[in-house]
């Protein structure tokens, strides 16, 4: 029965994925930037960065600094990286990057276990306005 779940679960994530290939199409396709762009979707915030993974994750370790979080894990090269850290009352946090183009990120913020819109979109606000100053 399990089995039966897992095989229909992916073959429904693979439909969504193919389905949204087809509607974006591949001439004049620009992905969107920044915090207006973002979408909430899953426990995790989507959010794309017309900039380097370097850069990137030096301003998304930068937001998490300024929320007091305590980074417990880092990794970052030109593909993407990750950072995990845990805010002052405990709560997990999870920052995931990959590279879209050289100049494009594309970041997955997820607060807690099961998500938190609210400050995943503050966290996203910061890693844009560190982004700004660079």
């Amino acid at each position: 029965m399990r089995t039966t779940k897992r095989a229909a679960t992916i073959l429904f994530l693979i439909a969504l994925q193919v389905q949204g290939c087809a509607m974006m199409g591949t001439r004049g396709y620009e992905p969107p930037y920044g915090e207006s762009a973002a979408t909430y979707s899953g426990g995790a915030l989507q959010a794309t960065y017309p900039n380097t993974v370097f850069r990137t994750h030096d301003a998304a370790r930068e937001a998490l600094r300024d929320f007091n979080a305590t980074v417990t894990a880092a990794r970052k090269d030109a593909t993407g990286g990750i950072l995990d850290a845990r805010m002052p009352d405990g709560t997990l946090v999870a920052i995931d990057m990959q590279a879209k183009k050289p100049d494009i990120t594309a970041v997955a913020i997820k607060v807690g276990t099961y998500g938190s819109e609210e400050v995943s979109r503050s966290i996203s606000r910061r890693i844009e306005a560190n982004l700004q100053r660079r």
